[in-house]
């Protein structure tokens, strides 16, 4: 197995508090950031459905009918909007035909055609048939805020050793002078102690999107040089709010390796 380099805020957890853990899964040597479980952890799935609209025709097809019931529906509907139209002419084609022109001819008047000029007329319109259509679902996304409280400088130091890790693995690589190679992506998952919650929901994998560090918003405090040490103005309080996005959307299938057998990644193996 893999050497990991784990980076935990306190240094005491994880042996028997709730905690997160940020494993960045394509670095080398593999790291691992751990911090307390932040409160109000949320999960948002989406689906996008929109629209379409299959008229007497189509809802025919729709509905089971062949290629004759198909001709017969589009014959129906053709028959039935001439003689609309005819009637309402009181069967003169003529007639019916000027009145359309002379309708699209009266000042301000948006008629655009004969065909809505008789449906205002006989106060009718035909039947959308409006469907429902899927359209996909949504990449869920993720956002983490975590307040850390140093009580020295050697907490302090790996506040910052963990925000650099953090922004580091944000950033894509450089391949060569034109091409740049993928950030990292982070496996999130949430631990009591050394067994993984079962209660909360499993995240696939992710890349980070963005990142806001705030240093001492509620104090101006920072700790002192120590002799010897060049590394002075450590702060005392750093907040971080974190955001990242599954590296894809999600099917029924993918759910249920998740939740089942903690599958993370495309054509990954049940362990």
């Amino acid at each position: 197995m893999a050497a990991v380099t784990i980076h935990r805020f306190p240094s005491d957890l994880g042996k028997t508090h709730p905690y997160i853990k940020f494993k960045i899964i394509d670095a080398n040597p593999v790291e691992e950031i751990n911090f307390h479980m932040p409160i109000g952890i949320s999960f948002a799935d989406g689906a996008g459905y929109g629209t379409m609209n299959l008229g007497a025709i189509g809802s025919a097809v729709l509905g089971g009918g062949g290629v004759g019931d198909f001709a017969n529906a589009a014959g129906s509907a053709i028959s039935s909007a001439m003689n609309n139209f005819k009637n309402a002419a009181g069967g003169n084609w003529g007639s019916a035909i000027a009145a359309s022109v002379l309708a699209n001819m009266v000042p301000g008047a948006s008629f655009s055609s004969a065909t809505e000029v008789f449906s205002f007329a006989q106060k009718s319109v035909m039947n959308s048939y409006t469907n429902v259509t899927f359209t996909g679902t949504t990449p869920r996304a993720y956002s983490f805020t975590f307040k850390l409280m140093a009580v020295n400088l050697a907490e302090s130091k790996a506040i910052t050793n963990i925000v650099n890790t953090f922004r580091r693995n944000m950033y894509p690589r450089e391949l060569n002078a034109f091409l740049l190679k993928y950030p990292s992506k982070f496996e999130i998952s949430f631990f009591d102690g050394a067994n993984e919650m079962s209660h909360v929901s499993k995240i696939y994998e992710t890349y980070m999107t963005s990142m806001n560090v705030t240093y001492n918003a509620t104090s101006n405090v920072f700790f002192e040089t120590e002799d010897g040490d060049e590394d002075g103005g450590a702060p005392s309080e750093v907040d971080v709010a974190i955001s990242f996005q599954e590296t894809r959307s999600l099917s029924q299938k993918d759910i249920d390796n998740l939740e089942k057998y903690k599958i993370r990644s495309y054509g990954a193996k049940r362990s």
